[in-house]
């Protein structure tokens, strides 16, 4: 972990005193001129920056495995009927389905 700043040492100070002090921390912010809210975020922020510290980096074994090859699907409308299929099918079947249809509609 790297060490603090000396801006996070002094708040970490201040939180240490807060913790000790016996008063809630409204009180304590009031009593020594801070904004409560500050007090909140750096306790939040050293917070974080501890629990980082104690958690140490884990590697999970990823699998790739190669994409599935699929055909690109060709949509055709005649009318209000609607044919898919896949590319690369029969040109002839598809003609004569296209051809029946279309007679059909």
């Amino acid at each position: 972990m790297k060490p603090l700043t000396s801006k996070q040492q002094h708040w970490q100070r201040i939180i240490e005193q807060c913790s000790a002090s016996g008063l809630s921390q409204a009180e304590f912010c009031r009593e020594n001129e801070i904004k409560p809210q500050s007090l909140y975020q750096w306790r939040h922020a050293l917070a974080q920056k501890s629990k980082s510290a104690e958690a140490p980096a884990t590697f999970i074994p990823l699998v790739v495995e190669p994409p599935i090859k699929t055909n690109p699907v060709v949509k055709v409308s005649i009318g209000s009927i609607d044919v898919q299929y896949e590319a690369g099918t029969d040109d002839t079947l598809f003609l004569r389905v296209v051809t029946l249809l279309g007679s059909s509609a």
